[in-house]
């Protein structure tokens, strides 16, 4: 996706067959390690993600136990970076997102079993969420960019014209298909489908 590489994109793995997409930078070495996240110029990254790295000999709990490492080192020496953590076990997840560990927490396989569970309901819908998956680009845009001041949703729409607005952050909490007669003050945001 061209829109990834405006950015610089480096994966850190001790892994040794791994695939990685043209235009990313590849760094072997021990991600709990912090000289290895220093030299990758953690401290200028905006996002991180850690993925549950699977190793022989290493259990589940070892490996999220791995992961939350990883995810303490780098809020250490990036404080503001957005981070998403995988886990492997659901308790383990759960753990980490009571004591707010990441930005978001992903529990290993949970999406891909929604994405079947809906298949199996209705079958043709795995076709219409690949769809979706492969064009879909979104951004969440800060309402103050826009107005200073409040207003409803269907004020704004009529103001600016044709937006496909999916929801609103409120903070932390999203509210997506918004109603028209929500307001929208200004330290809000919006995410808009292009």
């Amino acid at each position: 996706n061209p829109r990834l590489f405006k950015k610089p994109i480096v994966v850190l793995t001790e892994m040794e067959d791994i695939t990685i997409p043209k235009g990313c930078f590849v760094k072997k070495g021990d991600p709990t390690k912090e000289e290895y996240l220093i030299s990758v110029n953690i401290e200028e990254a905006e996002l991180v993600v850690v993925l549950a790295e699977k190793k022989p000999m290493l259990d589940e709990d070892t490996i999220d136990a791995r992961t939350s490492l990883i995810v303490l080192l780098v809020r250490s020496l990036v404080k503001d970076a957005f981070i998403i953590a995988e886990f492997l076990k659901e308790e383990n997840a759960r753990a980490a997102q009571k004591r707010k560990l990441a930005n978001k927490i992903i529990i290993s396989g949970e999406y891909l079993g929604k994405l079947i569970g809906k298949s199996v309901i209705n079958p043709k819908s795995l076709s219409i969420f690949e769809e979706l998956l492969e064009g879909l680009h979104l951004d969440v845009i800060p309402f103050k960019e826009y107005s200073d001041k409040p207003m409803t949703l269907e004020d704004f729409l009529k103001e600016v014209g044709y937006l496909k607005v999916l929801g609103v952050f409120k903070g932390k909490r999203s509210i997506l298909k918004p109603p028209l007669n929500l307001e929208i003050a200004p330290e809000d945001e919006l995410i808009i489908l292009n």
